[in-house]
This record gives C-alpha cells, structure tokens and sequence, in this order.
C-alpha cells in the first residue's frame, strides 16, 4: 500500500487569487495514511521562489487529529524586503520586486521501518502475516525479516509475493497463526563486483528497476543474505558510497554500492536489504504555488479578508496598498508613492496606465497627464506608482491647483481602482515640516507632514576611564605637570532625537496614523533622501470618540544611527 499525504488546507485557501499576508502566518494542514506507524514525523520541505530552503519536521502527536500543521511564516518573512525607493522623480511605475514571493511544502513522512503483525493466517498452504490497518510499505519482490514470532519458525527472512492493504503473502510455508514483529527490506538479485581503481573493489547489491530502490546514497545499509550464502562476510551494516544503473542479463538494475570490500563472487541466492535509517518518503504530495507579501493584517480583519477588493479591474475597482483617507493633504514639493497589486498574476492584466487631474476649487479641471505602465514592469505583482508633488512637478500644472487626484485605468480608458484625492495645502507655517514615510500594515507605503513646532534634543553617552596622574619626570622626581589629564574620553555616543506636533487632525487622520507609532519601519523625508529613524513614543491617545472633535498628535522619535565621533 503506497505511503499517501494529503494536504488537506493551505493559507490562500478559499481567495480566488492566491496570495496572503505573510506576518498572519502561512499555514498548511495534512493528513497521511500511515498513523499507527511507530516514531511518524510529517516532513516538509519549504520551498521560496523554487528553491529550497527548509526542512521541517514534526510528530503526528501535536494536535489532536494527528494531522501535520506548518506555518511557514517565519520562514517565508525572511526572503521579503519592501523596497524603499523614492525615485519615482520622472517616470510613472516601478517594480517592488522583493516585496512578495512565492512559496509551496512538498510533504513527506519518516517512520520505522518494522511493524508488528497481528496473526499469520494460511494462504494456499503460504504464510499470510495480517496486520490492524493498511499500514505497510512493502511491494511484490521485496523482503520481510520475522522476529520475536510466537510461532519462532516464522523468524527468518521471507520473500513479498502477493500484497492487500492489510496484510502479506509470503513464500513461507503455513505452520500455524501467530504474532510479532517484522522489519520492511528490499530483495537484492545478487552480490556483485564494484570497482574504483582509485579506492580498490567493493561489493554492490544488485535491484530490479521494477520496484526503484528508496535506499540513497549515505546510508547505511544493513545486509542480511539468503541461508547458504557463500561469503557471510558481506552481512552486517555497510555505507552506500554511490548508485548506478546496470544491465545484467537483459535487465536493469539499481546497483547500491556499498563500502563492503569485494572478497568473491556468491552463488545467485540474494537476500534482503533495508536502511539502517528510518523510512523517509520526501516531496509526496506538492501544494500549489501560492504567494505571500509584505503585510498584517489585524485579528478582527484576517477572516474576511478578500484579495479581489486588491484586484484592478472595472467590477472591482482595486483598492491601492494605503490605510490613508481617500482624501488626504500634501505641499508642493512633497514625494509621495502608491502601492497597488499588478493583475498579472491576480487576473488578467487590465493596467494600462496611471491618470492624473488637477483641478480647481470649483472642480475645474486645469490640466491632467498620464504614464503608461512598461512592459518591463507588466510581469511584477508589486507596484509603485507615482503620486506626490514633487514626482508629478514636471508633467502636472499645480497653478491655481486646489486638489488632483490619481487613477489607475485600463487599455480603453475606464478606471479600475479606487480614486484618490490630494488637497494641495498652501499654507504658510512658521515651523519647519518635518515628512515621515511609513511602512503600513499592508505591505505599502504612507506619507504624513507634521508641520507644527518641533524640538530636537541631542543625547550623549560617554565612556571613560581614569589615567593614573603622576609620572616619573626628567628630573626624577614622581609628580605631575599642570595640564596632564587623569579622566579620560575613549568613546561618545550621541544620538539625536526630536519631539514634533501635528496639525489638527480628525478623527479618520487619528485612526490612520496610528499605522506610524506602530511601524516597524519609519524614515524621515528630507528633500528626495530617505533617513532611517526609530519612533521612541510608548503611548499615544487615541481619538476614536467623534465627539471630541479635532485632536493634534506628539511624536518623538531617533534617528536609526549615531554621529560620529573621534575615539580616544
């Protein structure tokens, strides 16, 4: 009966696009028809983009169905990277090419390979061992080993002649019923010669292509010939050094080369060969190509999640990758990205290009310009497209502009994402602004300018030591000069940090930049260069109450790195 798993749920399960939020966890749920087997683990290879890179195991025992649960999560998480690029100066898209992955399990088993039979039943005058569920390994022409039987003629190794899901036929005679212990090996036709003229000749172990060998180079082996062999040397264990296949005969066999040096031919009687290993049955069954990116998405939000209300098309009218409002305020000179997902993987590719119209305060239009998406960009998941300013200064008239807005529309001119709109705020402040950039909880990136007073506080530590004073001077005498120094620096670390205010906000504003407290990603925009810099705010009040009305936020934050200092 043949080792099967089945995967019974992957994390993308259900969604008509597959793709998940990798920091909810990706978790697989198996099953295998071999649960009574003695030490089973659950195996599963991980695989990123195609290529392996772990292997997880588990014993059946760790939830109460037996199955076998992976959430690879962690292990995908490492491979993703959000690219933080604000180049989007004079051209419309750019790829996010590290900000998604592909990942799938291919599922296996480990077990022992011995089981026990329950009773020995007569089958046309030939041993029938039965066993308590369709558990065994064994295919016609392979061996079993009879130990500890009740019926101690039975202990001996006995060809697989016929096999059900429960039981195995043997070419043991029929003496009567019993129980025990039988171990799984596979039948080798013959001993033969292997020679490395390097290292010398050694013994290999010659078995039909009929039936492919599970045994791999690396293990050990254990050997056991037929009764009446001639060189009982070759019992015992031995390392597989090599396989190769040859013809002998007219037949193809798989030759298991083993580290046993070669001391003579044996008569052609054969005998059994098993792994000293457990049984490892590797990439069983493979999941689906799924995909994972750079998001969280909240405990409340997972269960109902639906990747088409991220898919750009006229039904759906795809939301872009931003927990902003829908109407949200920026200067002149200000960059500003929008995230959104490629149909080319989620559908089919309805992009052409991004829109964008300024208008006046009457809702005028004033002027409006589009970008066409490359072909070189068509094939990403993961997109950025332009949408401050500062991107848009050279291709969009801002004179006398009170908002625009930014679309996504197909090859025939409808939108098919949501519309988004920016009020160009022209007030003077006597404060400088100070822009943050923040990773959101889906994966994209958001922009806010605190514009109100701000106050920068430098932070020093020092490391000291202290310099015995006195010396042997010239004229031998122990004493010191005015100006030697007895406490000394050998290393300043000063780290700079700020306090600053926003404006007024409202309650949606309150709600959206709580995103930036709790990202772990934060940079503070300067110009076109990005600063890297850690918030150092524990606690912030939230104003949910829509009765409280506007409320302004305090945010404190470090920069991501030290000034450099001399070292004493």
């Amino acid at each position: 009966m043949a080792v099967s798993i089945t995967i019974q749920s992957t994390p993308a399960q259900g969604q008509t696009y597959k793709l998940y939020p990798v920091f909810n966890g990706l978790p697989f749920v198996t099953t295998i028809n071999r649960l009574s087997r003695q030490n089973l683990k659950y195996v599963a290879n991980i695989y990123v983009n195609g290529t392996l890179v772990s292997t997880l195991e588990h014993n059946k025992d760790i939830s109460a169905a037996n199955r076998g649960i992976f959430d690879i999560g962690r292990i995908v998480e490492n491979f993703i990277v959000t690219t933080t690029s604000n180049s989007l100066i004079s051209f419309g898209f750019l790829p996010n090419l590290n900000s998604y992955k592909t990942y799938q399990i291919k599922m296996g088993a480990q077990y022992e390979r011995y089981l026990n039979f329950i009773t020995v039943s007569n089958s046309a005058g030939k041993a029938k061992f039965n066993f308590q569920a369709s558990e065994h390994d064994v295919r016609v022409g392979d061996t079993i080993i009879i130990q500890n039987s009740s019926q101690t003629t039975y202990n001996n190794t006995w060809n697989v002649t016929a096999v059900s899901t429960n039981s195995i036929t043997t070419d043991a005679t029929y003496v009567s019923t019993g129980k025990g212990l039988c171990i799984e090996g596979e039948r080798f036709y013959d001993n033969s010669f292997y020679n490395n003229p390097a290292l010398g000749s050694f013994v290999s172990f010659a078995i039909p292509l009929s039936r492919p060998t599970r045994i791999n180079v690396g293990e050990t082996v254990i050997i056991k010939q037929d009764t009446g062999a001639l060189y009982i040397g070759y019992n015992g264990e031995w390392l597989v050094t090599d396989k190769l296949v040859q013809n002998i005969g007219g037949i193809l066999y798989d030759i298991i080369v083993t580290n046993n040096p070669y001391i003579g031919s044996t008569p052609v009687n054969g005998g059994s060969i098993y792994s000293k290993a457990k049984y490892n049955f590797t990439n069983l069954t493979t999941s689906t190509l799924e995909y994972a990116w750079d998001a969280a998405i909240q405990y409340e939000d997972i269960n109902n999640l639906d990747m088409t209300d991220y898919s750009m098309n006229t039904t759906d009218k795809g939301k872009f990758l931003t927990l902003a409002p829908k109407t949200q305020k920026i200067a002149l000179g200000e960059i500003a990205l929008l995230s959104h997902f490629n149909t080319s993987i989620m559908g089919s590719n309805s992009i052409k290009k991004v829109v964008y119209s300024s208008y006046t305060s009457t809702n005028t239009v004033i002027d409006g310009f589009s970008y066409n998406m490359p072909l070189s960009v068509q094939g990403y998941l993961r997109v950025e497209v332009a949408a401050g300013t500062l991107n848009l200064a050279n291709d969009l008239d801002f004179n006398n502009a009170a908002y625009y807005t930014v679309e996504l529309q197909n090859v025939s001119g409808n939108t098919v994402s949501e519309i988004l709109k920016y009020k160009i705020d022209t007030q003077c402040y006597q404060y400088d602004q100070k822009r943050f950039k923040w990773k959101n909880t889906l994966g994209g990136w958001d922009y806010y300018t605190f514009n109100m007073k701000s106050e920068t506080t430098m932070n020093i530590e020092r490391s000291t030591y202290r310099k015995v004073l006195k010396t042997v001077k010239s004229d031998n005498r122990y004493r010191y000069a005015v100006g030697d120094r007895g406490n000394n620096v050998y290393n300043v670390k000063a780290v700079e940090s700020e306090s600053v205010f926003s404006n007024w906000l409202n309650v949606e504003e309150l709600e959206w930049l709580i995103g930036l407290y709790t990202s772990i990603e934060v940079y503070l925009i300067e110009g076109t260069v990005e600063l890297p810099i850690t918030i150092m705010s524990d606690a912030i009040t939230i104003g949910k109450d829509f009765n409280v009305g506007l409320k302004s936020y305090q945010i404190e934050y470090a920069k991501a790195y030290n000034k450099i200092t001399q070292r004493g």
